[in-house]
């Protein structure tokens, strides 16, 4: 479901649907995002339950099936080194 302007992005690294689901901040509402995890991505800049401002795997399986809708085939590049702990880093200081 997309209401505006998507952005995809595939991020790569240990654990890295663990660590940025919990950037993300609670799936099941904003108001508990806004209440559990206030200073997630959902609770920051989501507005509602359709509308809850982003969106990411929940699973290895999930993410095979959903990068075939976002990504074409051959389109995406793996960079092993810090840059997925970067990114994690600068994301919660920017929160």
């Amino acid at each position: 479901m997309m209401s505006d302007v998507v952005t995809g992005m595939e991020l790569v690294g240990d654990n890295a649907i663990t660590s940025f689901r919990q950037v993300m901040g609670p799936t099941v509402s904003v108001e508990d995002a806004k209440r559990d995890a206030p200073n997630s991505l959902r609770a920051r800049f989501g507005t509602d339950n359709m509308r809850n401002g982003i969106h990411g795997s929940g699973s290895g399986s999930e993410y095979q099936h959903e990068q075939n809708l976002f990504f074409s085939p051959g389109t995406t590049k793996t960079f092993k080194s810090k840059r997925f702990s970067t990114f994690l880093d600068f994301i919660k200081n920017c929160l």
